[in-house]
């Protein structure tokens, strides 16, 4: 878990937003979510909704529904990793799967 940033609330409360990845499903997913505690760091509160297991079969059933609607879809998952791509090369290779993709969906020669 990292913290992302903070801001004070009031005098006495602080509210942070923490960034953490945990494995779901074979994929690694990101979340970030706001907390709200106290200066001392007592009466911790979450201000965010509770993090679901089923962010990656969310994204199947959409890449499949869409799919079945007669819609174009490419899901991309890379495995053991977030949604932050901190990997520079996945993230040219997103980039690089984004452009046939849209090229393609658009009929733009490339």
């Amino acid at each position: 878990m990292s913290l992302v940033r903070c801001d004070w609330a009031d005098n006495s409360r602080i509210a942070c937003s923490v960034y953490f990845s945990q494995e779901e499903g074979g994929a690694r997913l990101g979340y970030e979510r706001l907390i709200a505690l106290d200066i001392d760091g007592k009466n911790m509160i979450s201000l965010s909704q509770p993090v679901g297991s089923d962010a990656l079969r969310n994204s199947r059933e959409m890449d499949s529904r869409l799919r079945a609607a007669g819609k174009q879809s490419q899901l991309v998952i890379y495995r053991n990793l977030d949604h932050q791509l901190d990997d520079g090369d996945v993230r040219a290779d997103l980039l690089r799967k984004a452009d046939v993709f849209l090229r393609q969906s658009m009929h733009i020669a490339g």
